[in-house]
């Protein structure tokens, strides 16, 4: 899974407001800079969301990597300086970043509105968590909710399990993975009567499509 970081920054040289991306890995926190080579249909997606990158050689060394770039000047944005940026968003707002995996078109805001206080359905939600903590789901109870025919559940990071583990898992419990946190992973699963559920299965699937803000 290519998941990108997402986000809006501004150009060192001619300081104009632009939109960049870093290759982040959701899992370990972990940003991976300085690529040699990314597939073109990433670029192409990141460039339908407004990130620019090009192929360009860093320094008197020669290297070549994939780079932001100024829509505007054409500068290239360094990694290091938009690694410090992002660790400092997500410390900060996190809001102010999104997370899109390339490989199946997704966005998602991090982290998701809170359900409103009240309204949790606590007989639903504690059923949910019990089957998950039946089956080693480390789940952190204050962070989950259940209202509005949608349940939401955070898993906490453990080492007993690996995101694509728990991807796994969640998919097989009707579940679809939302957003991170550095506490864990967002889940939520729609509550969808019979009837919706039999209706969306006779349509054909429409493709997402994230327009650029």
């Amino acid at each position: 899974m290519a998941v990108y970081a997402i986000w809006k920054s501004r150009c060192w040289k001619c300081e104009k407001n632009i939109k960049v991306a870093v290759h982040y890995g959701r899992v370990n926190g972990i940003a991976f800079l300085w690529q040699e080579s990314v597939p073109e249909t990433t670029i192409a997606r990141l460039d339908g969301l407004g990130v620019k990158m090009e192929k360009r050689k860093v320094g008197q060394s020669g290297r070549a990597c994939i780079l932001n770039i100024c829509p505007y000047c054409k500068s290239t944005q360094s990694d290091s300086p938009l690694e410090k940026e992002l660790k400092a968003l997500l410390k900060t707002d996190e809001s102010m970043v999104r997370f899109v995996d390339i490989d199946i078109g997704s966005i998602s805001p991090a982290p998701s509105p809170p359900m409103a206080a009240g309204r949790t359905d606590v007989k639903l939600i504690d059923g949910e968590i019990r089957k998950l903590v039946d089956m080693g789901v480390a789940v952190d109870v204050e962070r989950s909710r259940a209202a509005d025919g949608v349940v939401d559940v955070m898993v906490l990071r453990t080492d007993r399990h690996s995101f694509d583990d728990l991807a796994v898992l969640m998919t097989g419990l009707e579940y679809h993975y939302l957003n991170m946190s550095k506490m864990g992973y967002l889940f939520r699963r729609s509550l969808k009567s019979e009837r919706e559920h039999i209706v969306s299965e006779s349509l054909p699937d429409v493709p997402e499509h994230i327009a650029e803000e």
